[in-house]
Order: structure tokens, then C-alpha cells, then sequence
């Protein structure tokens, strides 16, 4: 190994180099002095799925030998439930149990200083489908059989990172309003809406003004709202709130399909409903 960090280093190169585990029940058990990379620029890798770390003692017993003594890094890490691998099996077939303990892993990766991230974004992994609804732990599932609800740890690592279970960008009916206030409802054309949540927008407000031919923009800091297609025109953005006009041409519809983009990533995807008029003071 030695060798191969040498080698890297003579083409120049500068990066920090990833030196990963392998992906067995010993894990880094057995990895002393005598094996230790000298280059300071060295960050040891583990992928602590359950098959091989189900437990903090497996954690501590496998990670240990360089947890706390050089950089140590958890990736990929997660529940893949839609796939038929030991990682899987391992987990406990009790909902509460699996929430249990993707949660005592996170406490774990927490209090030991462990930078990580989670499995993938794979639809069934993090995301139970193609709009990035997150998944979660609240049924039964067979390792690898198709599910009609994928089940995961997208909820719980939301919860967890940003302390919302909708997540970054994410929106939901409940949270659109008229822009003068009052409770969420049906929407109208030409109407002015509030969208509330967190990660839609800057994280300084940044507030529209009319082009000389009196129009808005429809794109504002990087954020952008689409009904049925149609961009909106933005009125103000900013991380925890959007003011935007529905647009006119979706008139005589009974529902619009809404999302939003911030830097060109896309929300969820959400039906509203739609009237003809929704005044508010």
C-alpha cells in the first residue's frame, strides 16, 4: 500500500487519498504500527453495513485500530431493503427495531466525531421513488421482493440532519398559502402564494423587481416554480419561504402539479388543487 501512495505521489498528485477497509467482519481489527501510511494526507475508509457492524461493540471492535488516532470516514453505510444482500438480512425485520437502529448507528457516527454519508440515491435506497419522496420504516419487508411502498432510512436521516422529514426542497400542500396570509387551501390563477419549508431558496432573501416591460422574473436566485410546466413569476426567495404568482394559463383546470428548483434541483412533485378565485386580506 506504501508503494501504491508513492506511486500516486510521484504523478503529482496532492488530494487527500481515501485508504478504504475491507469489506469483511474484521474491518480494520489487527492494523498496527507496523502497517500505518506515513503520507499526512491519508483518510481511512470503512463501509459499516449491518452484515459486518450491526452493533456499537462491532463498531468499536472493527473501526477502532484507527478511529481517533488518524481521519476516519463511514461511507455508504444505510438499509437497502429493496436488495437480497446479508446487509440486509441483518437488519432486524421489525420496523421499530430497523428505525431503532439506524438511529443508534447515527448517535454512534455523532458522539465518536465520524464524518459519514449514507447508501445511495437509488430509487427504493433513500428515495422511495423517482420525485425523491423520502422512504421510511413504518412496514413490513422482504429483502430483494418488490415492495408497493419502498421502505428506508430517508426519513430518519432528514430528521436527523436537518430536523424535517420532508427535507431539502421538499414541499407539501399543507404548506402553501395565500402570500396575505390565512391557512393553506386551493390555489387560483393570477394568485399570489407563499411556499414554506426549508433548503427552497438563498439563504439571504432576495427580493424581484419588474423588467421595463413590467414583467417578473421567473427565475430569482436560482429558484424557480413550475405549475404544470409553466415557470412562475417570482416575487421573493429565500431558504425557509417562496412568494410566487400562479400563473393565468393554468385556468379551468381542477389541479396543477407543482414543484419547485433551487440551483437546478428539483423538488418533490405535489397536486394542488385549483378554483377559480381565492381572495385573502
Amino acid at each position: 500500500m506504501t508503494a501504491l501512495v508513492d506511486a500516486v505521489r510521484l504523478s503529482g498528485a496532492r488530494q487527500i487519498l481515501a485508504v478504504q477497509g475491507f469489506h469483511d467482519a474484521q474491518g480494520f481489527q489487527g492494523f498496527g504500527p507496523n502497517y500505518y501510511l506515513t503520507d499526512p494526507a491519508i483518510l481511512y475508509e470503512a463501509h459499516p453495513r449491518y452484515d459486518v457492524a450491526l452493533t456499537n461493540t462491532d463498531r468499536e471492535k472493527n473501526y477502532g485500530p484507527v478511529q481517533g488516532k488518524f481521519p476516519f470516514y463511514a461511507g455508504e453505510w444505510g438499509m437497502r431493503l429493496n436488495r437480497d444482500l446479508p446487509a440486509c438480512r441483518a437488519v432486524p425485520a421489525d420496523p421499530s427495531s430497523a428505525l431503532n437502529l439506524a438511529y443508534e448507528t447515527l448517535a454512534w457516527l455523532e458522539v465518536n466525531g465520524v464524518s459519514w454519508t449514507v447508501s445511495d440515491f437509488q430509487t427504493g435506497s433513500l428515495p422511495a421513488d423517482s420525485e425523491f419522496t423520502p422512504t421510511q420504516l413504518d412496514a413490513p419487508w422482504r429483502c430483494g421482493e418488490p415492495q408497493e411502498k419502498q421502505q428506508g432510512i430517508g426519513v430518519p436521516v432528514l430528521l436527523w440532519t436537518t430536523g424535517d422529514a420532508s427535507g431539502f426542497g421538499a414541499i407539501v400542500p399543507q404548506l402553501i398559502a395565500n402570500a396575505a396570509g390565512g391557512a393553506a387551501g386551493a390555489i387560483a390563477p393570477g394568485e399570489l402564494i407563499a411556499i414554506y419549508g426549508q433548503g427552497l431558496g438563498p439563504d439571504q432573501t432576495a427580493t424581484s423587481r419588474m423588467d421595463a416591460a413590467g414583467q417578473l422574473p421567473r427565475s430569482l436566485a436560482g429558484t424557480e416554480v413550475y405549475f404544470d410546466g409553466l415557470a412562475a413569476p417570482v416575487l421573493r426567495a429565500d431558504s425557509y419561504q417562496v412568494f410566487v404568482q400562479v400563473p393565468y394559463e393554468v385556468a379551468g383546470k381542477p389541479q396543477v402539479e407543482m414543484q419547485l428548483y433551487y440551483r437546478e434541483v428539483p423538488s418533490n412533485k405535489i397536486k394542488v388543487v385549483l378554483v377559480d378565485a381565492a381572495p385573502e386580506i
